[in-house]
């Protein structure tokens, strides 16, 4: 007889989903690695910027008086810690902090805490309390090196603009002859150091094109020709982004970045620093063994949680384009999310029943960008799910999801009961950071 397990689901809720499964109806259990938070994600990537695993530490590569732009290409897993690293690093290179600049870009922080939030803010909302920056009652006294970093320099922040033309630059052409613009902030430097996190997006079946320079950097039409391209020619407009981003590199002459891997919860799973080609080819490595888990076969059922920390509909998205990989196209799909932001006109529409081609050329000739990215997720996702069923247990209210032809969970028990009765389950956590594949693909 075939052992029962208890599998523990966290979406965002104070209390997991509890699937009671036995052993053998359950296809795959896909977990997210685990990684390092606070202090700990902070000296990893101190000691990553200290390497010379591929190519010069950090310190090589300034001297006393450089110009150095920290450009922060969208989220970063324990974000603040990484501030603190880059800080420390390049004080003790004799960087001045008077010299040194964080840069995002506005696209980017959407949505997101201030640039200079730390981590124990997350724990402090969840709480449901959070006490303002710097007045925070406590009856314990500062100790004297909080004093000291309290009262240490602190680099400028400064915010992109991809809309405001006069903030970018001509940096070069690529090698279809079309010029490629980018932040003065990053022209005007004498060092670039590159910060981003590589994830894979189940909706392109492969890497995200966040977390680099381009597009990130440039202008907002930039963008969104990419966004555009992506609806014809998939594959064709990635390897043509793939070549811009090593021109943007080159031609600025970057000789370094920083690329890290979230784990579990927001964690820090994997950092790589040097030469842009070699930790390319390195997190891309460690991101197949982290968040690409081989599977066995399709299930009936997949159950699919969204990590805590993404709440848009576009995470909905991703983790149910990430479960359908493992179900059968008569199957069921379901994700589990905090998530109540509804979904743009274009997927709505989509959903209740309007021919997708017609409404995504629609939404092109608009010349409106949030319709042209609501076209592109609506015409991925129909590609990603098929005739899958669609399931949703969020903070959306029962008419929104019924509105979407999608079933209705009003309760985590309706999601357990129906794992509880499937003949085969897969259970993906944090699937919308996830790219499972059949083993041997």
């Amino acid at each position: 007889m075939a052992k029962h397990r208890s599998i523990e689901l966290n979406w965002g809720d104070s209390k997991p989903i509890v699937l009671e499964l036995s052993g053998k109806t359950i296809v795959a259990d896909c977990r997210a690695p685990q990684g390092l938070s606070g202090v700990a994600a902070r000296d990893r990537i101190v000691a990553a910027l200290e390497s010379a695993a591929h190519g010069p530490p950090l310190s090589r590569h300034v001297v006393p008086g450089d110009r150095v732009v920290i450009a922060i290409a969208g989220d970063l897993p324990q974000e603040a810690f990484v501030r603190e690293a880059m800080i420390q690093t390049l004080t003790s290179a004799g960087v001045s902090m008077d010299d040194t600049v964080f840069v995002r870009s506005q696209s980017e922080i959407k949505g997101t805490e201030t640039p200079d939030a730390s981590q124990e803010s997350a724990s402090k909302k969840a709480s449901g309390k959070i006490k303002p920056s710097g007045k925070q009652s406590s009856p314990v006294r500062k100790s004297a090196r909080a004093r000291t970093l309290k009262m240490s320099p602190r680099p400028r922040e400064e915010i992109f603009h991809g809309e405001n033309n006069q903030q970018s630059g001509y940096l070069n052409a690529n090698d279809q002859d079309k010029p490629l613009y980018l932040s003065r902030h990053l022209i005007d430097a004498d060092v670039v150091v590159p910060v981003g996190e590589w994830r894979w997006d189940p909706l392109l079946c492969g890497r995200s094109i966040e977390g680099e320079l381009w597009p990130t950097f440039s202008r907002r039409d930039a963008r969104r020709q990419i966004l555009r391209a992506l609806l014809e020619k998939r594959l064709q407009t990635l390897q043509s982004w793939r070549r811009d981003v090593v021109a943007v590199n080159w031609h600025l002459g970057i000789v370094s970045n920083l690329k890290m891997i979230a784990g579990a919860n927001d964690s820090l799973a994997s950092v790589a620093f040097g030469n842009p080609v070699e930790v390319t080819v390195e997190t891309r490595s460690q991101a197949r063994k982290l968040w690409s888990p081989d599977v066995v076969g399709e299930a009936d059922v997949s159950i699919a949680a969204v990590s805590g920390k993404s709440k848009g509909f576009l995470s909905i998205v991703r983790a149910a384009a990430a479960a359908a990989r493992l179900t059968n196209q008569q199957g069921t799909v379901c994700v589990c999310s905090q998530c109540d932001e509804a979904p743009g006109v274009v997927f709505t529409r989509w959903r209740q029943g309007a021919g997708l081609r017609a409404i995504v050329d629609e939404a092109l000739e608009s010349g409106d960008e949030k319709l042209e990215q609501d076209a592109l997720t609506s015409w991925l996702f129909s590609r990603a799910l098929g005739d899958r069923r669609l399931v949703l247990l969020s903070s959306l209210d029962e008419s929104t999801v019924e509105e979407l032809e999608c079933g209705f969970a009003a309760t985590p028990e309706a999601i357990e009961r129906l794992a509880h009765d499937s003949s085969s389950v897969a259970i993906l956590h944090e699937a919308d950071r996830m790219l499972p594949r059949f083993e041997g693909l």
